[in-house]
Parts: structure tokens; C-alpha cells; sequence
């Protein structure tokens, strides 16, 4: 899940990574039913949390490393999963552990919002997870602090965020203008991202 902080002054843009958002719960039903995701979290909300695996897996030490950071697939995977929730995975029912995984999930974001943004924030979310409503549910039960709701409230639809961003990169990059911000990529100066590439020229 990447949290996105837009100031209400003229103070920069910080992005960074929080956590799995929904990729280990995609992989644990797809593993244990054979389904893409857990459609508006229906098999977590059959589950209970348990504590132990919970805090067993918010050991993990890239949580708790600076931004800017970026995490994916690549760390938060299945095998992640087996090294770090060892025998609770044999011995908890599998909505059990679904149910914790959302939890993760919640627990990873919440911490982030609660460290950054002042009470009554707005969170406006985007992507999968917006349209899972047990998490989102979840999200705000553990943030009563702050309204939480999809970015279709401020005018962006939550499935079209990732093709408007991309199509706004390729904007820049036809301009000519550095597409990237040093406060969330923590890169040492703007720079143009990506390549034109015309296939009807020589």
C-alpha cells in the first residue's frame, strides 16, 4: 500500500510504501481456494485475528525502516508468509489466517496515517483495496480519527488512479518535464522517467 501525503500549504509531496495492502491476502485464498482475491473481504470476515501471528509478522524490519521506501511481490510473498507465520499456518483455520492478514494489512497503513497526518485528515483510497469493503470497514474502525473514504470523493476514481498516473507521467515526458519528486522517490535531483519511442520514425 503506498501512502501518498499531499500537504494543504505549498510544503512538498511525500509517497512512500506501508506495507503488503492486499497482496498476501490475494495469495492466501488463491493458494487455499484457488481465487484471484477475497471478494469485499467475505472469507476474512469469517476469521478471527490472532494476536500472536499478527505480531509476529509487524516484526518484520522493513516496516520500521525511513522513507522514502518501495515493497512489493518481491518481499511480501508466499514465502515470506511460511518463514515468518511457521506452524500458525498448519495449525489456524485458513480464515483465521486470512483474517489476520487483513489486520496486517490495516495495522501497516494506520500505524503510518497515525504518525503523519493531524486527526481529521481526510484518506482517500484508490486501487483494489477500496473496493474491498470488510477492509475498508477495517480502516476506519481502527482510524475513527480520520474520514476515510474512496478518491471517487475528490473527483478521482479509484480504479483509474494508476492509468491517470501513468498517463500524466507520459505527459511529462513528451513535455519534457522531470516527472519525478525527490521527497518520494529519494532520488538526488528530478530527472525525465521512461523513453519516447515514435515506431513510425526511421
Amino acid at each position: 500500500a503506498n501512502l501518498t501525503l499531499i500537504p494543504a500549504d505549498d510544503g512538498p509531496v511525500t509517497a512512500f510504501d506501508t506495507g503488503p495492502a492486499c497482496t498476501l491476502l490475494d495469495r492466501w485464498i488463491d493458494l487455499i481456494h484457488g481465487l484471484p482475491l477475497d471478494e469485499d473481504g467475505a472469507w476474512a470476515a469469517r476469521g478471527r485475528v490472532h494476536q500472536p501471528l499478527l505480531s509476529k509478522l509487524l516484526e518484520e524490519p522493513w516496516l520500521h525502516s525511513p522513507p522514502p521506501r518501495s515493497t512489493g511481490r518481491e518481499l511480501f510473498n508466499l514465502t515470506w508468509l511460511r518463514q515468518n507465520a511457521g506452524s500458525h499456518l498448519h495449525d489456524l483455520p485458513p480464515e483465521d489466517v486470512q483474517r489476520t492478514l487483513l489486520s496486517f494489512t490495516v495495522e501497516t497503513v494506520a500505524r503510518e496515517v497515525e504518525g503523519r497526518l493531524p486527526p481529521a485528515a481526510p484518506l482517500y483510497l484508490c486501487g483494489g483495496g477500496s473496493r474491498n469493503a470488510y477492509l475498508v470497514q477495517a480502516l476506519r474502525k481502527r482510524l475513527p480519527h480520520w474520514p476515510v473514504s474512496p478518491s471517487d470523493a475528490a473527483g478521482v476514481p479509484a480504479a483509474w488512479m494508476e492509468c491517470m498516473a501513468f498517463a500524466w507521467l507520459a505527459r511529462e515526458r513528451v513535455a519534457g518535464r522531470p516527472g519525478n519528486l525527490t521527497s518520494v522517490t529519494g532520488a538526488r535531483a528530478p530527472c525525465l522517467l521512461g523513453t519516447r519511442i515514435d515506431p513510425l520514425s526511421d
